[in-house]
């Protein structure tokens, strides 16, 4: 299939831009990551997406982790890759709580911290966006992420003040500053750009690159050529966007 082909699939559960899905799912399809974790299922949007970028092949997977509400979600993930042919391609893990715990299992399974042989090649964080989760989880993902390669966090700029769907009674409980604090950013800034293990973090508007060091140093090419596979047509929205100030 193309992006063209499989966007009508997934186009009334797709939560990210076009413009974003299409940078995604190029460097999906130019690095051809056999194994990918994604945290945040949503309604599985983007693990179709990732999974149709992968291309046919053995031993390819999109494993993706969210909480078990997102069923309620009209459409939910189990009826999207109803549509598509990735059923057994896709596998797609619900925890009661956080997905932290489904990490934890994913650790359990290939091998405790410090596996000689980590189990994905690319991992895509768009779940829970705060410090607590996302910090922790980013400790958890880099003992399961291949040396050379890539996390793409997601919502640098998102706070929780700024959400429609914080709860009211969470704002007051975090106080203002964590509400008003750009979490991801945060955890870019403290706890991924020091560490010893990995690349410089490359942002590109709402989203945040960055490779694991694999002893051969990094590149931002594949980055490069993935935004430079999209349309005229996304240039040009992105471009009255950026003219009017939204």
């Amino acid at each position: 299939m193309t992006f063209e082909s499989v966007l009508p699939l997934i186009e009334d559960a797709l939560l990210t831009s076009k413009e974003q899905a299409r940078v995604l799912y190029a460097f999906v399809q130019e690095q051809q990551p056999q194994e990918i974790l994604e945290l945040g299922t949503a309604s599985g949007a983007t693990a179709v997406l990732m999974a149709d970028a992968q291309g046919n092949g053995c031993n390819r997977r999109v494993t993706t982790l969210d909480r078990k509400h997102c069923l309620a979600r009209k459409p939910n993930v189990h009826e999207v890759i109803a549509r598509t042919p990735f059923g057994d391609q896709i596998d797609v893990r619900l925890a009661h709580r956080s997905y932290l715990w489904e990490l934890g299992q994913l650790l359990k399974e290939h091998g405790s911290s410090g596996s000689p042989n980590p189990p994905y090649d690319f991992v895509f964080m768009d779940g829970a966006h705060t410090w607590d989760i996302d910090g922790f989880a980013f400790y958890l993902v880099d003992q399961l992420l291949r040396p050379g390669g890539w996390i793409l966090f997601d919502d640098v700029h998102w706070t929780l003040a700024g959400s429609p769907s914080t709860p009211p009674g969470l704002l007051t409980e975090v106080g203002p500053e964590e509400a008003s604090t750009a979490q991801v950013k945060q955890i870019l800034h403290l706890l991924v750009k020091p560490h010893p293990s990995y690349g410089p973090v490359e942002e590109r508007g709402n989203w945040a690159w960055v490779q694991k060091l694999d002893g051969e140093g990094t590149s931002s090419a594949p980055i490069e050529t993935a935004y430079k596979q999209r349309g005229v047509k996304d240039d040009l929205v992105a471009l009255l966007k950026k003219l009017i100030g939204r």
